[in-house]
């Protein structure tokens, strides 16, 4: 297969409650799909993951992403913590990647040291952040590869640059129908607009995971058909 299918655990956050990523994983078991990205919005949802019934959870799936909490990565004793329980559990869990915004890191040398695959996620417009900016982070910052989010890509019509100009860079793509106005939640790619399906298609040239990384919360039939839409849109076989 050429672009292995992940699920997000964010994707069954309702914009109220808490997510519990454990449920959300025994959701996406049920599914046909090759792996799951993990969220872990806040280092609070880092605890109680240390378990053999998460490992025993995740064993299904080929391919296990993280997405580290969403802080400030600068130089103090409180992000040290959070950083080494981050790699802890990526051991633990036998992760395949670790991903985070580049707009969260203030310093990256913070990442030296160890050996994890550590993977970078373009902001939208609304952080500051674009192609160019990304593609100087990256220079800067070797070791590294990205996530291509469309979703963030999107506010500024920067998809195809993406793909265009960092095409090596680029490990796994984050796919939802763009970003939610005053949320941190994600518009379903199955009811997003023709125009914006278009501007989506240079994805199709890469080579990588592909994470579905939309809202649904609790409503399974949503869940089903944002699968079966982005394997029909992708011409894969259930």
């Amino acid at each position: 297969m050429k672009n292995p299918i992940l699920v997000s655990t964010g994707s069954f956050w309702d914009g109220k409650n808490p997510l519990d990523n454990v449920e959300a994983i025994k959701k996406i078991r049920q599914l046909n799909v090759d792996g799951v990205e993990i969220t872990f919005a806040d280092p609070a949802l880092l605890e109680g993951f240390f378990s053999n019934e998460v490992r025993n959870l995740l064993q299904k799936f080929r391919i296990v992403g993280m997405h580290l909490p969403g802080i400030k990565y600068q130089r103090n004793d409180k992000t040290s913590e959070i950083i080494r329980k981050c790699y802890c559990l990526y051991r633990l869990l036998k992760a395949d990647y670790a991903n985070l915004h580049m707009h969260w890191i203030k310093d990256a040398s913070l990442f030296r040291g160890t050996r994890w695959n550590i993977v970078i996620e373009n902001g939208g417009s609304r952080h500051g952040y674009l192609v160019k900016d990304m593609q100087e982070f990256l220079k800067k910052n070797r070791r590294f590869k990205m996530v291509l989010d469309v979703n963030h890509a999107s506010e500024s019509g920067e998809i195809g640059e993406y793909v265009k100009k960092l095409k090596n860079k680029i490990y796994a793509v984050h796919l939802g129908g763009g970003e939610i106005p005053d949320s941190a939640g994600h518009k379903l790619f199955h009811k997003a607009p023709e125009e914006y399906l278009k501007s989506c298609e240079p994805i199709k040239k890469l080579d990588c995971p592909i994470v579905i990384e939309s809202n649904w919360g609790n409503n399974a039939e949503l869940m089903k058909k944002e699968l079966a839409f982005v394997r029909k849109w992708l011409k894969q076989k259930s």
